[in-house]
């Protein structure tokens, strides 16, 4: 038993074509053609032959009457007997079927042609008039009306006489031939009507019939009812009938077997832990999934779209599904391409999930195209909760690390980061400062290893780069939520007990001890101590240098020298003062290493050797505090900065215009974001900082050379916020 499915729009348009598209429709049209062609065939050519016969009998008999006519008048012209000429015409016109009847004499002045007419007898109109020369022979032309001969007359040594003309009516050969064409039509149409009718007949026997049969043997099979066709011959419709009988059969068996194996397949779905579906190109869902899918996220509606699906349960990423598959059907991008960038991750409740997506492709054309897609939901809740439990466990070691090698840096770090966390809650209306904030926390965070905090700032960053806008209030408190874990886990490892202390090198001791034994003022001595509480820049820069050498492992440059010096050697920097710059420093750092310094290969192409450098000197002189920052990179590809300042619709006229370029919110040469760099903030919240610090930003690039930045601070920023009193610091040699 063969069972098959047919939609009704589809029954009806096949039952259209049963009535009006038959067999027995075609095979009556085309004899009917058939038999037109011939019947109009043989009606034209037996009545031309038979116009041929009456048309030469009578051509014939009019030759005959001419010639007998031309001789009777040959003795009248030679004796110039008129009324002898005039004699023979009367009795030449007693024929009804002669309308005209006429003699001329030659021209004695031109031999050649008609002189004066001799006698003359028409009845009617029809014969056309007599041409000037005289023909040499006997001369036969006609109209649809009358045959006209001219004939010459001769004497008895052969001089030419005259001519002779008779015209003969056609009008009983033209009613013949009018008659002969009625019977032979009726004859033809009889004949084709015959035939019709005997081939209609042996037709429908022999072939409608028995195809009617085998149609509705195939309506049975297609209804799913048993299959028994009557036609029983050995000619090709009963091949037919055999082999689609055996066919029948086939399908049965086949139609048996996918039963079984489409039983074998839904008893897999239904029982595997991941949730497989086939998705055609316009976004449908297959009626074939896990059942898995259903228990996860409810059962989908018919004919559902794989996008409307999941906006029902996890909006954002229906929205990006429905652009994906719009991506598809426009078959703009590769196929690839769109996949990559369809959501990978998403939480339903307390639960996460990972999806993927396969293409599945099929010949078309002798090539491939895209067919339907294989999409696998899968529940990681237990590898996600892995994987939080790992990175918590990262996160402690780091900050356990942090805080045994150097607690007073940690300390500062906690004390900026939550300052700044409070300032981008403060300032979360201003969209372009937040989203500096926002930057710098994420990198500061990155640079601690505190890889939580680090990623809740890329996918709010991300949103903000693709949305625009303002960070939403789920944004300050996811923030919060991850700040709060950190400051949680540092408590936890840095412990109550644990007091701030100052830090004294063995050489500053000695130098004290030393002041105290000469004497010095106590003024003198209570500066040097109170500036013990600030920080050391050699400790600073040493701290700078191992998050630069981070960056430079992330970014794949890990083998770039980086060196750091302060002078004086002993400098020491007020810790609040220089909070706020420390904290944006890094994205000096992280453009210096993902922008300036090339790749291996880039250095080797434009001659360079080594894998690049990067010098960091903090010195004092006698009107400020300078900071230089120089790399032997490729320098500042201004090009590409007065590209993107076209794009962002700045100035760039002047070389001073297209450096305060640098310093613009989403100014980047970059054409990708990464966690590194790319969203173009960074110099942004640098220079804001160094100016809210009373310093300047000197710039010095050379194509090929290398970028030197030079931050320039007041002297003040030596002194302790707290005091008025300046702190110690050896003197500029």
């Amino acid at each position: 038993m063969a069972s098959f499915t047919s939609r009704p729009e589809v029954r009806a348009e096949n039952g259209a074509r049963r009535r009006f598209v038959s067999v027995g429709t075609k095979l009556t049209g085309a004899m009917l053609v058939v038999l037109c062609v011939v019947t109009g065939f043989a009606y034209f050519e037996v009545s031309r032959h038979e116009t041929e016969v009456l048309l030469s009998s009578k051509a014939r008999a009019a030759l005959m009457v001419s010639d007998l006519f031309a001789a009777g008048v040959t003795a009248p012209l030679s004796f110039g007997d008129e009324p002898g000429v005039r004699e023979h015409i009367a009795q030449l016109m007693a024929n009804a079927n002669i309308v005209y009847g006429g003699v001329w004499a030659v021209d004695p002045a031109h031999p050649g042609e008609r002189g004066e007419l001799v006698g003359e007898t028409a009845r009617g109109s029809d014969v056309p008039p007599a041409p000037r020369e005289i023909p040499a022979k006997t001369n036969l032309t006609g109209t649809p009306l009358v045959f006209v001969v001219e004939e010459p007359v001769a004497g008895a040594s052969g001089e030419l006489l005259g001519v002779a003309r008779v015209a003969f009516s056609l009008q009983p050969q033209n009613a013949a031939i009018a008659a002969a064409k009625d019977r032979t039509l009726a004859t033809s149409l009889a004949m084709g009507f015959v035939l019709a009718a005997v081939l209609l007949a042996l037709s429908r026997t022999l072939v409608v019939r028995r195809l009617a049969s085998l149609a509705r043997a195939a309506k049975r099979l297609e209804d799913g009812s048993d299959v028994d066709v009557d036609v029983d011959s050995n000619d090709e419709v009963g091949h037919l009938a055999r082999a689609f009988t055996s066919m029948s059969a086939a399908i049965a068996s086949r139609e048996a077997r996918i039963v079984s194996r489409n039983r074998d397949l839904r008893r897999v779905l239904d029982n595997v832990a991941e949730g497989l579906m086939t998705v055609k190109k316009d976004g449908a869902m297959s009626d074939e999934r896990s059942r898995v899918l259903d228990q996860w996220f409810g059962v989908p509606a018919e004919s559902a779209k794989i996008f409307d699906y999941f906006e029902a349960f996890a909006p954002e990423v229906g929205r990006l599904l429905r652009i994906g598959w719009l991506a598809l059907e426009d078959d703009f991008m590769p196929v690839e391409v769109i996949l990559d960038q369809l959501p990978r991750r998403f939480r339903h409740g307390p639960r996460a999930f990972d999806v993927d997506y396969s293409p599945i492709w099929k010949g078309r054309d002798n090539e491939l195209v895209l067919d339907e897609i294989l999409v696998v939901v899968r529940d990681v809740t237990s590898s996600v909760e892995r994987e939080r439990a790992e990175q918590s466990q990262r996160e402690a070691l780091r900050v356990f690390r942090h805080i045994l090698l150097d607690p007073a840096g940690f300390r500062g770090f906690m004390q900026a980061t939550a300052h700044l966390l409070d300032v981008i809650e403060q300032n979360a209306h201003d969209a372009p400062r937040s989203r500096r904030d926002i930057h710098t926390l994420n990198g500061n965070a990155a640079l601690y290893g505190l890889e939580s905090l680090s990623a809740a700032c890329h996918r709010i960053e991300s949103r903000l780069q693709d949305e625009g806008g303002a960070p939403t209030a789920a944004d300050l408190v996811e923030l919060r939520a991850a700040w709060d874990l950190v400051c949680a886990l540092a408590s936890d490892l840095d412990g109550p007990a644990r007091r701030p202390h100052v830090e004294l090198r063995t050489e500053e001791y000695e130098r004290h001890l030393a002041e105290i034994e000469r004497g010095a003022a106590h003024a003198e001595l209570a500066a040097t101590a109170r500036a013990w509480t600030h920080e050391l820049a050699e400790r600073r820069l040493e701290r700078i240098v191992e998050q630069a050498r981070s960056i430079a492992r992330r970014v794949g440059k890990a083998d770039v020298t980086i060196e750091a010096h302060a002078r004086p050697t002993a400098l020491r920097l007020p810790v609040a003062r220089w909070a706020p710059f420390w904290s944006v420093f890094t994205h000096v750092l992280r453009n210096t290493l993902d922008h300036g310094i090339e790749t291996n290969q880039e250095r080797v192409a434009t001659g360079k050797t080594g894998s690049g450098r990067v010098d960091i000197t903090l010195s004092t002189t006698r009107t400020s505090v300078e900071l230089r920052v120089e790399d032997d990179g490729g320098g500042i590809a201004w090009e590409k900065v007065r590209e993107r300042a076209v794009g962002l619709g700045l100035a760039h006229d002047s070389h001073s215009d297209l450096e305060e370029a640098l310093y613009v919110d989403r100014m980047t040469t970059r054409h990708s974001v990464t966690e590194i760099s790319g969203r173009g903030v960074g110099l942004g919240a640098v220079r804001e900082v160094v100016v809210g610090c009373g310093g300047t930003i000197a710039l010095e690039t050379s194509p090929g050379r290398g970028t030197v930045f030079v931050f320039r601070f007041p002297l003040a920023m030596l002194e302790d916020a707290r005091s008025s009193a300046p702190s110690t610091t050896p003197k500029v040699a």
